[in-house]
């Protein structure tokens, strides 16, 4: 429980940040006090600084809980090496990109969104390469079932249920691909 006040307590109200316990693992029996118990967290922040303080507070709090409570050993905490950079969209080639994309498909088919703390490996790109970035989300819904939700409740990217319509889909991701680099080179 003391997880979840990180966020509240120790990360500026303005700052963006995620600590999720996705998986708590302990004991094999119901009557039996288990030697080990296991916590999988997610966090996700979009600044670099205030993941580090994430991981800090993690490591504080599982430190002094353990203590508090007289563990007879510290708790072990180990940091995965699968942890991703938030995406960062450039603002100057994010408006380049969008005014081709308008020329394109039509101001109606072109959407900006808020930033989101999903994860996802692109913001590596951008940042390993040293070059600009734009994360952009191309639609793939059948749009009678669009219309039947009413445009939600349809299922995520990572949805087992998830069946984009593979032509027009790949047309316009081809399409927005190859307009994009087209940019990049500097082409009309």
């Amino acid at each position: 429980m003391a997880l979840q006040t990180i966020v509240s307590r120790r990360i500026r109200p303005d700052d963006k940040a995620v600590v999720t316990v996705g998986q708590f693992d302990a004991g094999t029996k119901h009557n039996i006090i288990p030697p080990k118990a296991t916590l999988l967290l997610t966090v996700r922040s979009y600044a670099d600084e205030t993941r580090a303080t994430l991981l800090g507070e993690i490591q504080r709090i599982a430190r002094d809980i353990a203590r508090a409570h007289r563990a007879p050993r510290a708790p072990e905490v180990k940091i995965g090496t699968n942890g991703l950079p938030a995406a960062y969209n450039d603002p100057g080639w994010t408006r380049r990109v969008r005014k081709r994309f308008v020329a394109l498909l039509g101001e109606e088919h072109v959407h900006e969104h808020a930033p989101s703390l999903g994860g996802e490996d692109f913001g590596l790109f951008p940042r390993e390469l040293k070059i600009p970035g734009v994360m952009f989300k191309l639609g793939g819904t059948d749009p009678k079932r669009w219309a039947r939700t009413g445009g939600k409740g349809l299922p995520g990217l990572h949805s087992d249920q998830w069946a984009p319509l593979p032509e027009p889909t790949l047309r316009t991701g081809i399409a927005t691909i190859s307009v994009a680099i087209l940019e990049a080179l500097g082409e009309p």
